[in-house]
């Protein structure tokens, strides 16, 4: 499955953030990586200043989900509380991951594209 960063939770509807965290269940960090792909996974712990002295997978701050987005599936992973949300597909939703006020975002789209 290769999957779009749709955005942070707080770039997203509140409403469809709090639906999807109600229908979450946990994964692990191996079945997270798996399904976001080894490249996309390196470009996301990059991106969120990750590197061999701390990785993404061993940070007591970080969980990661699999749900449902405004009806897609989804993998997400929190942060620092802070919801990045990955999908597969959503029709007719851009990015909001290119949005110039969230320069995280539009970072980690980028990296994510060209893993």
């Amino acid at each position: 499955m290769h999957n779009l960063y749709l955005g942070r939770c707080v770039g997203l509807t509140a409403e469809a953030v709090e639906a999807m965290v109600d229908q979450a269940r946990t994964v692990s960090a191996e079945t997270f990586r798996r399904r976001l792909g080894a490249a996309a996974y390196r470009a996301l712990e990059a991106a969120l200043g990750y590197d061999h002295h701390l990785r993404l997978a061993d940070d007591y701050a970080v969980e990661f989900f699999r749900s449902r987005f405004a009806g897609v599936t989804c993998y997400y992973l929190e942060h620092s509380r802070i919801e990045y949300v990955l999908v597969e597909t959503l029709p007719g939703v851009v990015s909001r991951g290119y949005d110039g006020d969230d320069p995280l975002g539009c970072y980690l789209a980028e990296r994510l594209a060209d893993a």
